[in-house]
């Protein structure tokens, strides 16, 4: 039904993102958390079964999100290839949601940038927010510090600093704005994340939490 276009792994998040299912445990960077948090936590457990969404340029080859790196394909071509025809079919998000609710699923959870550094763009975005957030469901998002398609990221903080300092805060700033202009999110998972102290995870965490009191955040200091 939606061949080549989306990608959807879906998975029992209780049992593969807890190692059992005792509370949930403190975050190194998150040793007072709000009553907010504290809330989400326990509900994140209650839901326990959730639906996980590959969804980005590499959709329309149907070959799964490591294409770019499988297939060593150069970033400007992989782009030029593959932006001009990235039009997500209208109503596939309701369809996700109908299919984590015949499933019996309880909240969702969207790559809003995979490894190869697409960004699904802000009313895509805005879209699925929203009318997860309208079906009941819990919202999450994915977001890949890896960047691929960067050169400052390929090269690595020693190599080029000043290029890394770049990536950095352009990282920070598109992670303020998930925070900030899309409602309520409750539900973080990062992915190809450097080394902590190399990109300020603390800094970021911090300022998303300013943001979200109750987020979630999955790896990278993460709360579950």
């Amino acid at each position: 039904m939606m061949k080549k276009l989306l990608t959807i792994l879906v998975v029992l998040a209780a049992s593969w993102l807890l190692a059992d299912n005792s509370a949930p445990k403190m975050a190194a960077d998150n040793e007072n958390p709000t009553q907010e948090n504290l809330a989400a936590r326990e509900l994140f457990h209650q839901r326990g079964f959730g639906l996980f969404v590959h969804y980005g340029l590499y959709s329309q080859d149907g070959l799964g999100e490591w294409l770019k790196y499988q297939d060593l394909l150069e970033s400007k071509k992989y782009f030029a290839d593959r932006v001009p025809n990235f039009k997500p079919k209208k109503g596939c998000i309701d369809e996700w949601i109908k299919l984590a609710k015949d499933a019996g699923m309880r909240y969702v959870v969207l790559t809003t940038r995979h490894h190869e550094g697409f960004w699904l763009g802000d009313d895509f975005i805005r879209e699925y927010t929203t009318k997860v957030r309208a079906a009941g469901l819990g919202v999450g998002v994915y977001y890949s510090v890896a960047d691929w398609s960067d050169p400052a990221y390929r090269a690595g903080s020693a190599k080029d600093p000043e290029g890394w300092k770049r990536f950095v805060n352009a990282t920070h700033a598109q992670l303020r704005h998930l925070m900030s202009d899309f409602g309520k999110i409750e539900y973080l998972f990062y992915d190809g994340c450097p080394p902590p102290a190399e990109w300020d995870l603390a800094v970021i965490n911090a300022e998303m939490r300013r943001l979200q009191p109750q987020l979630l955040i999955c790896r990278g200091g993460a709360d579950c």
